[in-house]
């Protein structure tokens, strides 16, 4: 289960997500290159493994209406909630991003 500090640097995340739509892509690649390095810390390796490859399996698979399904099937439901997080943080009405572009783009950034 994920600590109040995972939590709080997943909210900064999402906030870095969220600007890069009117931002730089930059300010993401870097959230996104800081919580890879740390992912030792924030998940065990193979959490972080899985949702990498469950990102390559939606990016793969899925289409809009079959994306969370496609996430449920790859990831025990406490990384789906994490994604989910990602996706829509709190405080958002609408999801940042469509979901296909979504995952493309944590996967570009991933280096995948």
């Amino acid at each position: 289960m994920p600590n109040e500090r995972t939590h709080m640097d997943i909210a900064d995340l999402a906030t870095a997500l969220q600007k890069s739509l009117s931002c730089r892509i930059a300010v993401v690649a870097e959230h996104l290159a800081e919580l890879r390095s740390a992912a030792g810390n924030l998940f065990n390796e193979r959490r972080y493994d899985g949702i990498l490859s469950a990102l390559e399996d939606a990016n793969r698979l899925c289409n809009e209406n079959t994306f969370s399904s496609v996430l449920s099937s790859c990831l025990p439901s406490n990384d789906v909630e994490t994604l989910a997080i990602l996706a829509q943080p709190p405080g958002f009405s609408k999801p940042l991003w469509h979901p296909k572009r979504w995952v493309a783009e944590m996967l570009r950034l991933l280096g995948k």
